[in-house]
C-alpha cells in the first residue's frame, strides 16, 4: 500500500499522556497557528497502555485522537514496543539485553530488551493487537509507525541465553550440516572446529577475537532476527489497519534497512544533523528513497531548533537551515516532514532538546523555523504533489549487509559509515544528480552504477552488474568489493572469486601499504597510499615505490555494450573525486553545475521535466543550468547566478 497523498504534511511528535487533557485545546491552537496538520504519538507508551500485566488502557489516545482530528490535525500511530514496562523485566529477567560485553542492561531508557526473548515478543503481540484492534479503523489515524528507531546505538547485538538458541537455530538452517560450517568457516584455523551446531557460542569475550566468519555471520543473525519482530508486529497491524504502516529509521541503527522495509508500505527516517554536515541529510533522504522509489518517504524526526539530552546540545540551527532540510527533502521525493518534539519534555533524559512548546506553556523560539517550512509548504504543495523525482542516471550502492562485513574487518582505519558517505560526498561535489540503490534494486536505468565497499558480491547481485554492463552500463566495482565469500573467508581459486572474471585482469596481490611509502599516480595527479590495496598488472595509473611498485590499482574490461572497472584501494578524497569525475562524465552529462552547499533535483509530471534548486548554507552559491529552462517557482536566474541563503527555486524545460 503506497503512501498517496494531495498535500505535504507538517507534523509533530506529540505526548498527551504526559500532559493534562485541559492543555491540549492550547497545544491544538498553536499547532494550528504554525501549519501543524499530523501529530504522531504513542510510541513510548506502554507502561500506560499496560500498567500491570493484563490491565489494559488502551483508550488512552482517544481523546486527544478526536479532538485533533476535528481541528485538521490527523494522527500517525505508534507500536509502544521500545520502551516495555517495568513489570515485563521484573517478571521476565532473562528478556533483558546483554551487550557483547556481556553488560547486561538494567531496566530503563528504551530498548532495555532483547528480540529473541519469547516473552517480550509475546507480551508485544499482545499489545500491538490490543492498539491495532481499537485504534486500526479510526479515521483520523493516517498511518502506523512500528516500535522506534530498532537498534538505535548504542544497542547492537544481544549475546544473552535467548540468543544463544535462537543462534543455533539460524545456523542450522543457513548451513544445513556442522560439516558445511566448519568447512566454509575455514574452522581449522585456531582449531575452531564444532562438532555440533549446539557447540557454536555466541560471539561473547574472549581473548584474541573471534573468526571473521563468526562475528559477521552473528551480525547478520541480528539483522535477520530484527527483521522477523518487525514482519510479526506488520503481520498483525495489516489485520486490523487500512492505513500505510512505516518505520523511522537511520543508517546508523543496527539492523537491515531492506529486509525491515521490505513488509513495510512506506520508509520514513529521523536525522538531527547540522548544518556542517547538510550532506549527511541529503544522504538520508536519497538512502530512503532508493528503498522504495515509487513511494514519497517521510522525515519522520528533526529538531525544531537543535539537539540537546542531560549532557549538552548541538549547536542551535541557524534561521533559515530548517526550511532548506524539509525543501530538500520535499524536492528528493518526501511528502512528510515531521519535527520532535512539540512540547519540551518536563523530565526524563531529553529535557534540554529543541521543541516547539516549553514545558511551562511558553512558545519556543524554534517556531520561527515551523513557521519559515509552513510558508515554503504553501508555496511548493501544488507543484510537489503534482510532480515525482526523476530516475537518475548515476547510481551508489549502499548495502546494510555490508556495513556488518566492514564492522568485522576494519583494517585499522576503515568505517563504513564513512567511508560510503564520503564516496556519496565526492558525487555530489562533483554537481552529478544520483540515486542511492540496494542490493536488491531495479539497476536498469543506469548507466553508472558504483559498487564500493561489498566485501561479499553474490551470485545474483553480479548477475544483474554483469547484465547492466552488457546493456551498456559502466559498474564500478570497489573498492574491497567481491573479494570475500558469504561466509566472510577468503577465496581461494582466485583473489575475488567468480567476480573477478569480469576484471579483465588478474588480482596478483592483496597488501597493506601502510609503511611502504608508495604513493600512486592517475590523472596526472600523485598521491600517498596507506590502506589495503589489490592490485593488477597492466592497468590505469602506476604504484611508485613500496612493494608493489609499477603495478595498478585500476583497469577497466569491456563487457558486453559496457565496462566492469575494478577499483582496488581507497584513495584520499581528492584522487576519489578526481576518479569518480572521470568514470561518471564519460557516460553522464550534469544538467546543472553547482557550487558547494547548493544541491539540485530533477523531477517531472505531466506537465514537463524540471530542476529544483536548494542552498543548504547560509551564504550565497553559484549555479549554472546546462540547457533551455525557465523559472516557474521563485525568482532565480533560469540560466546562471546566485542561490540566496538557504533560497530555493523551480525551473521547467523548455
Amino acid at each position: 500500500m503506497q503512501f498517496k497523498t494531495n498535500k505535504i504534511y507538517h507534523g509533530v511528535a506529540y505526548y498527551p499522556e504526559v500532559w493534562d487533557e485541559k492543555e491540549i485545546d492550547k497545544d491544538i491552537e498553536l499547532m494550528k497557528k504554525l501549519g501543524i496538520n499530523v501529530a504522531r504519538m504513542a510510541e513510548f507508551s506502554w507502561a500506560l497502555l499496560e500498567p500491570e500485566k493484563d490491565k489494559f488502557n488502551i483508550g488512552l489516545f482517544d481523546y486527544a485522537i478526536k479532538k485533533l482530528g476535528e481541528n485538521g490535525i490527523m494522527s500517525i500511530m505508534c507500536t509502544p514496543t521500545a520502551t516495555p514496562p517495568r513489570w515485563l523485566t521484573k517478571e521476565y529477567p532473562d528478556s533483558l539485553y546483554v551487550n557483547r560485553y556481556m553488560v547486561k542492561s538494567n531496566h530503563g531508557s528504551r530498548e532495555h530488551v532483547c528480540f529473541n526473548s519469547p516473552e517480550y515478543v509475546e507480551r508485544s503481540r499482545i499489545i500491538v493487537e490490543k492498539l491495532a484492534e481499537h485504534y486500526g479503523s479510526n479515521p483520523y489515524v493516517i498511518a502506523w509507525q512500528t516500535h522506534n528507531e530498532y537498534n538505535c546505538p548504542p544497542v547492537d547485538e544481544c549475546v544473552c541465553d535467548n540468543c544463544q538458541k535462537q543462534w543455533k537455530v539460524w545456523l542450522k538452517k543457513r548451513y544445513g550440516t556442522i560439516e558445511n560450517l566448519n568447512d566454509k568457516w575455514g574452522s581449522a584455523v585456531w582449531s575452531t572446529r564444532y562438532n555440533s551446531f549446539e557447540d557454536v557460542i555466541a560471539p561473547r569475550p574472549t581473548p584474541n577475537g573471534h573468526s571473521a566468519s563468526m562475528s559477521t555471520n552473528y551480525s547478520l543473525f541480528t539483522q535477520d532476527t530484527v527483521a522477523g519482530y518487525n514482519a510479526m508486529q506488520v503481520e498483525i497491524l495489516k489485520k486490523y489497519v487500512k492505513v500505510p504502516i512505516t518505520h523511522n529509521t537511520n543508517r546508523v541503527f543496527h539492523f537491515d534497512n531492506e529486509t525491515v522495509f521490505e513488509p513495510l508500505d512506506f520508509v520514513a527516517f529521523d536525522d538531527y544533523s547540522t548544518e556542517d554536515i547538510y550532506q549527511e541529510i541529503l544522504f538520508m533522504q536519497e538512502l530512503c528513497r532508493g528503498l522504495k522509489p515509487d513511494t514519497p518517504f517521510w522525515e519522520m524526526e528533526t529538531s525544531p531548533s537543535s539537539t540537546g539530552h542531560l549532557h549538552g546540545n548541538k549547536p542551535m540551527h541557524r534561521i533559515g537551515f530548517v526550511k532548506a532540510e524539509a525543501v530538500s527533502g520535499f524536492f528528493a521525493g518526501s511528502v512528510g516532514f515531521s519535527y520532535w518534539v512539540f512540547r519540551q519534555h518536563r523530565g526524563g533524559t531529553e529535557m534540554p532538546h529543541g521543541h516547539i512548546k516549553t514545558a511551562f506553556g511558553k512558545e519556543s523560539g524554534g517556531c520561527v523555523n515551523v513557521l519559515d517550512v509552513t510558508n515554503a509548504i504553501s508555496e511548493l504543495n501544488d507543484f510537489i504533489v503534482s510532480t515525482k523525482p526523476s530516475r537518475a542516471k548515476v547510481a551508489l550502492m549502499y548495502s546494510d549487509k555490508a556495513r556488518m562485513f566492514v564492522n568485522t574487518e576494519t583494517l585499522g582505519g576503515n568505517n563504513y559509515s564513512n567511508d560510503i558517505y564520503a564516496m556519496y560526498k565526492a558525487i555530489l561535489k562533483n554537481s552529478y544528480y544520483r540515486d542511492i540503490v540496494w542490493e536488491n534494486s531495479d539497476l536498469t536505468p543506469y548507466d553508472v552504477i558504483i559498487v564500493p565497499y561489498v566485501a561479499h558480491i553474490s551470485d545474483e547481485l553480479m548477475a544483474k552488474l554483469k547484465r547492466s554492463a552488457e546493456r551498456g552500463a559502466t559498474v564500478v566495482v570497489g573498492p574491497y568489493s567481491g573479494w570475500r565469500t558469504a561466509d566472510h573467508a577468503y577465496y581461494t581459486e582466485q583473489a575475488f572469486g567468480p567476480m573477478e572474471e569480469l576484471f579483465g585482469s588478474e588480482v596478483e596481490d592483496i597488501m597493506p601499504f601502510i609503511g611502504q611509502n608508495a604513493s600512486y599516480s592517475l590523472y596526472g595527479m600523485e598521491e600517498p597510499l596507506s590502506f589495503m590495496g589489490a592490485v593488477v598488472t597492466g592497468g590505469e595509473g602506476e604504484i611508485k615505490g613500496g612493494y608493489l611498485n609499477g603495478k595498478s590499482l585500476v583497469c577497466q574490461n569491456k563487457v558486453g555494450k559496457g565496462k566492469i572497472v575494478f577499483w582496488g584501494s581507497k584513495f584520499t578524497q581528492p584522487l576519489t573525486e578526481k576518479f569518480l569525475d572521470s568514470v561518471i562524465g564519460e557516460r553522464v552529462e550534469r544538467p546543472a553545475d553547482v557550487e558547494e552547499g547548493v544541491v539540485y533535483y530533477q523531477r517531472e509530471g505531466s506537465e514537463g521535466e524540471y530542476l529544483c534548486f536548494m542552498n543548504m548554507v547560509g551564504e550565497p552559491k553559484k549555479y549554472k543550468i546546462n540547457g533551455e529552462y525557465q523559472t516557474v517557482i521563485g525568482s532565480a536566474s533560469a540560466t546562471e547566478g546566485v542561490i540566496e541563503p538557504y533560497g530555493y527555486f523551480v525551473a521547467k524545460k523548455i
